[in-house]
């Protein structure tokens, strides 16, 4: 059984298709008839994770279900991941895989540490934050998509700036909050359209640290 995630993700009003953009790597097409379809998906998943059968990320496959599920409605999906990812993992055949310029790997330790520090000051992590400082570059201004991120939470204020004509999704696969202070919870909600989690714990849970309730928070059973 599904939430009302599908509803959320495509009851926001015509989204364009995204045309390749210039330079970047692209490793299937997006289906045939993508003019005549009015919605575009962009999944992003963890820095350095691979859009490949061979992995057996749990992130991976629901990427790959999403973007399985919107081609089967001839709508259009694309896949970004960091530059490198592709050697010697042979992508899934559905979707627009595109490599763009973002880090493999997350934060240090230090630096996770410091961000923690400066959310409650600033309420923004610097450091999380950048590893996707450069995904608006590789999509079309202005962006009107659907952009799904993948355990990345710091990424929604600084992307919501950057993109404020696209559907912003945070998807939740994991307890991603264990830092985070209720105040940090809310302005990432407040900068989020929707946020996606797969367990009716973890969504409990981040309502929990929240301290609010948000018809933003939605779980897919």
């Amino acid at each position: 059984m599904i939430s009302p995630i599908t509803e959320t993700a495509t009851s926001q009003g015509a989204l364009p298709p995204m045309s390749r953009p210039m330079g970047a790597r692209s490793f299937s097409n997006a289906p045939s008839a993508a003019p005549s379809a009015r919605y575009h998906f962009v999944n992003v998943p963890t820095p350095g994770e691979h859009y490949s059968p061979a992995t057996g990320s749990d992130v991976i496959t629901v990427i790959h279900e999403l973007t399985r599920a919107h081609a089967n409605q001839n709508l259009p999906s694309s896949i970004i991941v960091a530059k490198g990812t592709t050697d010697g993992y042979p992508p899934y055949p559905t979707g627009t895989l595109l490599e763009a310029n973002l880090p493999l790997t997350l934060p240090s330790k230090p630096k996770r540490l410091a961000d923690a520090a400066l959310a409650r000051l600033l309420l923004a992590r610097p450091f999380s934050a950048s590893l996707y400082a450069n995904l608006p570059a590789i999509l079309p201004h202005p962006f009107k998509g659907t952009l799904f991120l993948h355990n990345a939470p710091a990424a929604i204020p600084m992307l919501r700036k950057k993109l404020p004509h696209a559907q912003i999704v945070l998807y939740a696969h994991n307890q991603l909050f264990n830092t985070y202070s209720p105040r940090e919870i809310r302005h990432i909600l407040a900068h989020a359209d929707t946020v996606i989690c797969v367990s009716n714990f973890i969504a409990k849970d981040l309502a929990a640290r929240a301290q609010t309730s948000s018809p933003k928070i939605k779980t897919v059973l």
